[in-house]
């Protein structure tokens, strides 16, 4: 029960799984929204949404744009993550390690991670469909030791690119309005990693919309996949508290 602490935190900032639906349209110019586990957004332009997590600036540096393109009415979002402050913090012995001490494999070297995916979004009455296919490609600074990997289902697929150097990513969202308050949202995801194995992830999640500002979403993340130790499947339950505002 202590790792869960650091877990939750790298799982929160390492990876983007608290992110609800990741759909071709961006935020109106203008407008901001942020969660308590999702990444503060802002509609820069009508063609440009920029985010980042804020909280986990300081140790691990992020930045992400999204671009709505005129050509097939298309999305591409540029992420950029330099994870290696936040690894350091982890590389210890004790309640709060999660990865092989300095004394074993030495520091955790310099990371740059890369990813590149583009987004294409259907509705039909009352359902959005989204269709998504990304590459992500890391620059290391030296070899990684594969000691230093953290292999947990929830995180191990996500550090796939610091070690293969590439990795692949597909999904579907399926997003359906009950109602102007409530919506329902389904999602599947591979994760390619040429030199392994396919990693699958699901979520299913309900969104309300408390007021014209807040909202609260509530759902579950499933994934499956061949790890270091065997195929394991894992349930996490996911909660978030949304704010928008506009300029």
């Amino acid at each position: 029960m202590m790792r869960i602490f650091p877990l939750s935190i790298l799982f929160l900032f390492v990876t983007n799984g608290f992110a609800s639906s990741e759909s071709a349209h961006l935020l109106e110019k203008g407008d901001h929204e942020i969660g308590l586990f999702q990444p503060l957004q802002w509609g820069y332009t009508e063609n440009i949404e920029l985010s980042t997590h804020p909280i986990s600036m300081f140790t691990m540096p992020n930045f992400s744009l999204k671009i709505k393109h005129e050509i097939f009415g298309m999305t591409s979002r540029h992420r950029f993550i330099y994870p290696t402050p936040l690894m350091r913090i982890f590389q210890k012995k004790g309640m709060f390690g999660l990865i092989t001490p300095v004394a074993d494999v030495g520091e955790v070297p310099h990371i740059f991670v890369f990813q590149n995916e583009l987004f294409k979004s259907i509705s039909l009455d009352k359902t959005l469909f989204t269709l998504k296919v990304g590459f992500t490609f890391a620059i290391v600074s030296e070899k990684l030791d594969e000691r230093l990997s953290v292999d947990l289902p929830l995180v191990y697929p996500e550090m796939g690119a610091f070690f293969n150097g590439y990795k692949f990513n597909f999904g579907v969202d399926a997003r359906h309005h009950i109602s102007d308050k409530f919506s329902i949202l389904l999602d599947g995801d591979a994760v390619v990693i040429p030199t392994e194995d396919i990693f699958w992830e699901s979520k299913l999640l309900g969104e309300y919309q408390l007021n014209d500002k807040w909202g609260i979403l509530l759902g579950t993340k499933l994934t499956y996949g061949n790890y270091p130790f065997g195929k394991q499947t894992r349930l996490l339950p996911l909660f978030d508290i949304s704010y928008k505002w506009s300029k």
